[in-house]
């Protein structure tokens, strides 16, 4: 499994579990890299009003640590 494929792993499974324990209203977390290497993570959460909102934080060449400190600083 390459660097990648961790932290996507990381971010959508193990970190979205911690996070939705700590707040409720997280929906999801998608990790993606495109084809210019740009590292991403797009949080979505559930509004007071039930409607959705999506936030996409830059994550570039964070490691695991980086990017969960990154993402808990915005929820």
């Amino acid at each position: 499994m390459n660097i990648y494929e961790e932290k996507e792993k990381f971010v959508e499974h193990e970190l979205l579990k911690l996070f939705q324990r700590i707040s409720p209203d997280v929906l999801n977390l998608c990790y993606e890299r495109n084809k210019n290497g740009e590292e991403s993570v797009t949080v979505t959460y559930l509004l007071s009003d039930a409607s959705q909102c999506k936030r996409i934080m830059s994550v570039t060449a964070n490691d695991l640590r980086g990017l969960a400190l990154e993402i808990l600083m915005y929820i």
